[in-house]
């Protein structure tokens, strides 16, 4: 899905991305671990893509080999903000509240890569 490059669209799709956890059976810690990451690669998408085009950023959500893996993709060269008080930690705590991460910066923009493992899958 996509989300408008506005931080007031950030709380709707965390919610949306909550309900679909809840549909493929992740745990409560799985999902709450992955809204927080996913709450701060959007902030980032948000805040830090400037100049090349459309302010927007796209979500994939899928599950793959026991993982649930989210992608937020912004479509902005990156920049570093400036240096403000309480501010700037979104990545570290990416790196602590998920089991993998991945973030690709190309010519047309960045990718953050949240990986959790399930679990508890589903068995069909």
């Amino acid at each position: 899905f996509e989300i408008e490059a506005d931080a007031d669209a950030i709380g709707p799709a965390r919610h949306r991305l909550g309900r679909w956890l809840d549909t493929v059976g992740a745990e409560p810690e799985e999902s709450r671990r992955l809204l927080v990451a996913f709450g701060e690669a959007c902030t980032n998408a948000v805040e830090h893509p400037s100049g090349l085009g459309d302010a927007k950023a796209l979500i994939a959500a899928r599950e793959i080999d026991g993982h649930i893996e989210v992608e937020v993709r912004d479509f902005g060269r990156w920049r570093t903000s400036g240096p403000t008080p309480g501010r700037g930690r979104g990545l570290g705590i990416i790196e602590k509240v998920v089991d993998e991460h991945e973030i690709v910066r190309d010519s047309t923009g960045t990718t953050v890569r949240l990986r959790q493992r399930k679990h508890h899958p589903l068995t069909g």
